[in-house]
């Protein structure tokens, strides 16, 4: 069996399931789809056929794509590619064929914010007041105190993240390419 490291940029088929196998350790796994635009000799955009990845991750990167990532979400996904068969079964036919099966060791993923916003909890929630500075001062000033404690995020923040949300998951749904 050989592998290579690929980064992939796609949306998540499906949300990740969280699973725990015999040793304790704790794994997820799900699928993205990937494809891309390209000209054809018209000079129309056409979109290539998509490409499905059975992706895993296992340990606190695991808990963390659970936490984190839901179907439709757009990402780019960095690990390693393993290749094998699995036994496709026909729904109206019953034929049985051998298919590809390409999956994806995650070592690393995150969402795409070429297509997406994203608020990181973690900075947010791990965030002392005396570590925030301001990028405005000029060195020396003081900072005030509302520039230095931790608050909730605005509603017209979340509201326009969940806009953004809606909008990237709505083209998905439609096909619409990114």
């Amino acid at each position: 069996m050989s592998s290579m490291n690929v980064t992939v940029n796609g949306r998540l088929g499906n949300t990740p399931l969280l699973r725990e196998g015999a040793s304790g350790t704790k794994w997820v796994k799900f699928s993205l789809a990937t494809s891309s635009n390209y000209r054809d000799q018209d000079g129309k955009w056409r979109e290539s056929e998509t490409i499905w990845f059975n992706c895993k991750a296992w340990g606190a990167l695991a808990l963390n794509i659970a936490k984190s990532l839901h179907k439709g979400d757009p990402v780019v996904a960095q690990g390693r590619i393993v290749v094998g068969t699995y036994d496709h079964t026909d729904k109206n036919t019953g034929v049985v064929s051998e298919r590809a099966d390409i999956a994806l060791h995650l070592t690393h993923i995150g969402i795409d914010l070429v297509h997406a916003a994203t608020l990181n909890v973690k900075y947010a929630e791990e965030k002392k007041p005396e570590e925030t500075t301001s990028f405005d001062l000029e060195p020396g000033e003081a900072t005030s105190p509302a520039l230095t404690e931790v608050t909730e995020v605005p509603d017209e923040l979340v509201e326009e993240i969940d806009e953004v949300e809606e909008s990237s998951l709505v083209g998905a749904a439609a096909g619409v390419p990114f």
